[in-house]
């Protein structure tokens, strides 16, 4: 992406102040000769910075097919996801909820919530069709989904011990021609006594650990950097 930049909201910071430090550094940066558009999941927060600081808000690709993988009940109803992704993509609503209420008359909360989602935006998602300067955008999807997905199911989840331990690990990842062997290198320096006590098995990795010595990150079984070492090992 050209001129990539990312701006994150402060944790003091409002919504309207957020948008408005947007504006500004837009702006102050660029000549803007086309309308600003915005795309995401939908959110509140996300529409009102579209209020804010775009001409559109566009629900994204990403999100509007995983309503519809929620509606069909995951991967294998393909010829009923098919089908209504092609009603999707035509803008033809009323036929749509028409289709998806007569295949499945008593929905989940699951299904009812997907369903009552794209109804609430099948505008937005029509602007990737209906707006000439709209590009096919997944970035969210890929940053806060696929990616995260490897550490965690709740992106902002992590505590800030846990995002400089995340730092160390990617910077030795992208050093070292092998994470494995680091490890295993320095593993005393990257380690601290404490008493021992029972711990659940931890199976190709009990070996990072002994009486003596302790990894968090790879004793906790819910721990999102353990994830990402088991990934990065693999």
């Amino acid at each position: 992406m050209e001129d990539r930049v990312v701006l994150s909201q402060f944790a003091t910071e409002s919504i309207l102040a957020f948008c408005e430090r947007i504006n500004t550094f837009i702006f102050d940066n660029y000549d803007i000769k086309h309308d600003i558009l915005v795309y995401g999941d939908g959110a509140n927060w996300i529409k009102t910075l579209a209020q804010e600081v775009g001409d559109h808000f566009i629900l994204d690709h990403f999100h509007a097919m995983q309503a519809l993988f929620r509606l069909c009940g995951g991967k294998t109803n393909t010829e009923e996801r098919n089908l209504l992704h092609g009603y999707l993509k035509a803008d033809k609503k009323a036929d749509f909820f028409l289709i998806a209420n007569s295949l499945y008359p008593e929905m989940s909360k699951q299904k009812q919530a997907a369903s009552d989602y794209l109804k609430n935006n099948w505008a937005s998602f029509q602007n990737n069709f209906k707006l000439p300067q709209a590009l096919v955008c997944c970035a969210e999807g890929i940053n806060s989904h696929y990616f995260a997905s490897r550490l965690s199911s709740r992106p902002r989840g992590f505590s800030i011990k846990a995002i400089h331990n995340l730092g160390a690990l990617l910077s030795i990842d992208a050093t070292s021609s092998s994470i494995r062997q680091h490890l295993v290198k320095h593993l005393p320096e990257m380690t601290h006594k404490e008493k021992a006590k029972p711990s659940a098995p931890l199976g190709k990795y009990a070996k990072y650990q002994n009486n003596f010595t302790h990894i968090p990150a790879l004793s906790n079984k819910t721990s999102g950097l353990k994830t990402l070492i088991k990934s990065l090992t693999s």
